[in-house]
């Protein structure tokens, strides 16, 4: 679920997810909503109550929510880890300005 919430809100809000169940995970973001909140429930109704009772709070504006229907990637951290190990944490073309500057005098 994506949250539209009051300005200044973020505090007040996370208390409301923090206390609640059915709440996994919720990040602060950029574009159009200002938080998504990861929600389980065993049945469509828990989900619906899940959403209903979240956003009953005054400092929610608007949610929006998507329900994943399959994975089409499955969550990965290692090629990311393996690449900032092998030193490609940087865009290639500062590793080449990098490496071709020659010792000052």
């Amino acid at each position: 679920m994506t949250l539209e919430i009051a300005q200044g809100a973020l505090h007040e809000v996370r208390d409301v997810l923090e206390c609640h169940p059915a709440v996994l995970d919720a990040f602060a973001t950029t574009g159009t909503g200002d938080v998504l909140c990861r929600m389980a429930a065993r049945k469509q109704e828990e989900l619906q109550e899940a959403l209903l009772e979240v956003t009953r709070s005054p400092h929610i504006a608007r949610s929006t929510s998507v329900v994943v229907l399959s994975t089409v990637v499955e969550p990965r951290a290692l090629p990311l880890l393996a690449t900032h190990a092998r030193g490609g944490g940087r865009a290639p073309a500062y590793r080449d300005r990098k490496s071709s500057r020659r010792p000052t005098r």
